[in-house]
């Protein structure tokens, strides 16, 4: 007994020693690993990587707090899973049903009518506004309390996402009823907005930016397929995009993973700040027992093994794609975990395609921009380039160090990647057999022909109107006036009543002009050019806008004085059978 006894103290003391001496030699891994990172220049502590605050007035969070605060998504502080709901304003659920992500088909009448009434709307006039104000500061700090879980930032996040779509239907609205000035002005805001999350610590808030920017550009090649756009235009919405594809908010997203949410599995942080993730997880008390001193080497392996993963990840992002194959860059991107390390594979696997992503997104900007250059060819030229060629220089896909493929049919035009690691959604006819690749699709039946809508708007303006509002110069129009005024449209024919005797009009459209569709009206009999007034219209169902002048033909709806001669704009409502 005595024997056996010391046999079991004795291999007792050598498990302590070989424990000891796996504790110490695992434990330097791990100093090694923080060294390596210090090293290479990373922040190490939490007020390294959370940005500076911002002055208030300079603050564009603050207006978007005060939209989330009006679109609530639930009635908890932090994000809760299947949480009862709260209060939502209940146009903001509307409109956001009139996205569709990739979409490149017009709305119809019924719904531009349908989106002009919520656009009137209270509630959506404040939002749309403090959205135009946010923008106008251009920088956010949002000072979370990001310690307490990477689930916070989530309502916030998915509210971020939905004002970005909602300025992007906006866009596509206004671009639709010829209102060229304000669907770009609302695709800049989107640019801007959806840029806002660039200072968060969080690698899924810069994933976030990324999906922002994806709305943005649908409705920026939406809007230059109906507007030709000039050159400064054209440049100030590239200036918009650089940020976009700069690595560093998502280098400061994976540093920032390390740095707050690293420690609540490996430094024992979580049974107090991080108490409320930890508390969220069904293995809550595996990771307490996972801190206990017996499991301190197999723990020591996996946070040396976390550490050396985020260190490659974030090293991941200097290099050039093109130099690697796809097979050698899924090697980087995954790299080896060690088999012992239990958590590391959990909170690593989001990190391994941010890379991917972050170059997918620049793509994606590029492709843009060819698509914007084909429209531009067509507004310009009266025909889609028939090659990738007949488009002068354009961007080179970085991935691969070559052009992007580009292929014409009969109804479409396709521009897509030819790099195999990005996930696509576009689905392309290849040699017969369908593909789903990244790229983006120009529809080219979605630009209405000149005839065709000539005819369809011919058609539609006749009958009798009653004007609802009026202003010219930008001054109302009398009350008693308007209540009695009407138009009534026969054939190419315009009768306006009350009116002085001999006053009608001939008028013409031309739904296809560039940038707005043109109305003219010249008194019935007159040969004098001068007697013309030439304007603008939008013709959605039953409502007309006309914007019209004398001297100079007006290019948006407004009612302002130009060159001492004033805009006359007349909205008009068809009167009912």
């Amino acid at each position: 007994v005595t024997v056996l006894a010391k046999g079991v103290a004795g291999l007792m003391l050598l498990g302590i020693i070989v424990h000891t001496i796996a504790v110490i030699a695992t434990g330097n891994h791990v100093r090694r690993a923080k060294e390596n990172i210090k090293a290479a220049g990373y922040q190490m502590s939490l007020a390294e990587i959370i940005p500076p605050p911002l002055e208030e007035s300079k603050n564009a969070a603050v207006e978007l707090k005060k939209i989330f605060g009006l679109l609530t998504l639930g009635s908890n502080e932090m994000y809760s899973p299947g949480g009862s709901p709260g209060k939502v304003v209940k146009q903001y659920e509307e409109l956001l049903k009139f996205y569709k992500a990739g979409s490149t088909t017009p709305y119809s009448d019924k719904q531009l009518a349908e989106l002009e009434e919520l656009f009137s709307k209270d509630d959506l006039k404040r939002i749309f506004q403090l959205l135009s104000d946010a923008a106008s500061k251009k920088e956010a700090r949002f000072q979370r309390q990001y310690f307490r879980g990477p689930g916070l930032p989530l309502p916030e996040m998915g509210h971020h996402r939905s004002v970005c779509r909602m300025l992007a239907i906006r866009a596509q609205y206004e671009a639709q009823v010829g209102n060229k000035v304000d669907a770009l002005r609302l695709v800049r805001e989107g640019l801007i907005v959806g840029e806002l999350m660039k200072t968060e610590p969080i690698l899924m808030s810069q994933l976030a930016r990324l999906a922002n920017l994806k709305v943005s550009l649908e409705a920026l090649r939406f809007v230059s397929a109906r507007h030709e756009l000039t050159d400064s235009e054209l440049e100030s919405l590239n200036q918009l995009l650089i940020p976009y594809a700069d690595a560093e908010p998502m280098i400061r997203g994976i540093n920032g993973e390390r740095v707050l949410f690293g420690q609540w599995f490996f430094e024992e942080r979580h049974t107090a700040e991080g108490s409320w993730l930890i508390g969220t997880l069904p293995n809550a008390a595996f990771f307490r027992l996972y801190h206990w001193y017996p499991f301190r080497p197999v723990y020591n392996v996996d946070h040396s093994s976390y550490l050396n993963h985020m260190l490659k990840q974030l090293q991941f992002f200097k290099v050039d794609l093109s130099e690697l194959t796809a097979e050698e860059v899924e090697e980087v991107a995954q790299k080896k975990i060690s088999r012992f390390a239990l958590i590391t594979p959990m909170v690593a696997s989001s990190l391994e395609d941010a890379r991917i992503r972050l170059e997918q997104s620049r793509s994606l900007s590029d492709m843009t921009m060819i698509a914007i250059a084909c429209n531009q060819y067509r507004h310009r030229k009266g025909s889609y380039p028939e090659v990738l060629d007949d488009l002068g220089p354009v961007p080179t896909e970085k991935a691969t160090g070559k052009p992007y493929n580009f292929q014409k049919t009969e109804d479409a035009i396709y521009i897509y990647s030819g790099y195999t690691l990005y996930n696509g959604s576009l689905t392309i006819d290849l040699n017969g057999k369908e593909n789903k690749l990244h790229g983006v699709k120009i529809t080219t039946a979605s630009v209405p022909d000149k005839e065709d809508s000539l005819k369809r708007d011919q058609a539609a303006i006749q009958g009798k109107w009653k004007v609802v509002a009026m202003k010219a110069a930008g001054n109302p129009g009398p009350d008693n006036v308007i209540a009695v005024m009407k138009y009534e449209f026969k054939g190419n024919r315009l009768i306006i009543t009350p009116a002085e005797p001999g006053t009608d009009y001939t008028f013409k459209l031309d739904p296809s002009s560039k940038p707005t569709a043109t109305f003219d009206m010249t008194p019935v009999g007159s040969k004098k050019p001068d007697d013309t007034m030439k304007g603008i219209y939008v013709l959605v169902g039953d409502q007309l806008k006309l914007c019209l002048a004398k001297k100079k033909r007006p290019t948006e709806m407004r009612a302002e004085a130009e060159d001492g001669f004033g805009q006359v704009l007349i909205e008009l409502q068809r009167e009912k059978p």
